[in-house]
């Protein structure tokens, strides 16, 4: 009587499973299917006057609707140091992959599972790019999965250089420094094209968190955090 019991339980068991995983499936591919037929803001990419949420990489919003102005900087003007410090500590595979590191989001995926949190978003820079620019400050698995498929998109609409360059010119640095132009002018006086390895490696350092990796009000968090980039 108790292996057919067990036997109806485990059989029971599975087609819950099975139903759960099927409309879960559904449920993604509404969701990204829709984010799919979504049009990409391309004004608010290449535009030097931008008004546009921003968030660091905990998700929180800076400011909110800010009006932005600032020098925009061009990527074949940046060293490539300037530019391997980003890609270094913010993704490392930025040119390999196609907009979404799935294995940085299995990962994550399994360790919010854990903690029971969506803390961990392993977000490649084109989907930072896409979050900051085309998509609400929401936290949630809806939001992700739009991430995802507008950074799919937004691959073929534009090259890596491209998608870098709109990246560098609309992240934010604190002090109201929202692009790399005005970041390096304001903490180092000078263009972000004569940008060292190190001043390169601090502002790369800072945009996860600003305020806490601050040059000014934090230095000893900042040198940390940019002798971590210096090792990547």
């Amino acid at each position: 009587m108790m292996k057919k019991f067990i036997k109806w339980f485990m059989i029971i068991s599975i087609i819950l499973v099975a139903l759960f995983l099927t409309g879960l499936g559904f449920y993604i591919s509404s969701i990204y299917m829709s984010a799919k037929a979504m049009e990409i803001n391309e004004d608010i990419l290449t535009s030097s006057t931008l008004s546009l949420n921003v968030f660091d990489m905990d998700n929180k919003p800076i400011k909110e609707e800010n009006s932005i102005s600032h020098s925009y900087a061009k990527i074949d003007t940046l060293n490539p140091h300037t530019k391997q410090a980003f890609i270094s500590i913010e993704d490392k595979v930025f040119y390999k992959h196609k907009g979404v590191n799935f294995k940085r989001i299995a990962k994550a995926g399994l360790n919010n599972l854990k903690s029971h949190s969506l803390k961990e978003g392993a977000s490649t820079i084109t989907q930072q790019l896409i979050k900051n620019t085309q998509l609400s400050s929401e936290k949630t698995y809806d939001r992700k999965i739009k991430e995802v498929a507008l950074a799919q998109k937004i691959e073929k609409m534009y090259n890596k250089d491209q998608i870098l360059e709109f990246y560098l010119n609309i992240i934010y640095f604190g002090n109201n420094c929202y692009g790399i132009e005005s970041a390096s002018n304001y903490y180092f006086s000078k263009s972000a094209k004569d940008l060292t390895l190190e001043e390169s490696c601090t502002l790369a350092g800072m945009i996860k968190s600003p305020a806490k990796y601050s040059p000014i009000k934090h230095q000893e968090n900042c040198l940390n955090r940019r002798n971590l980039v210096l090792k990547e």
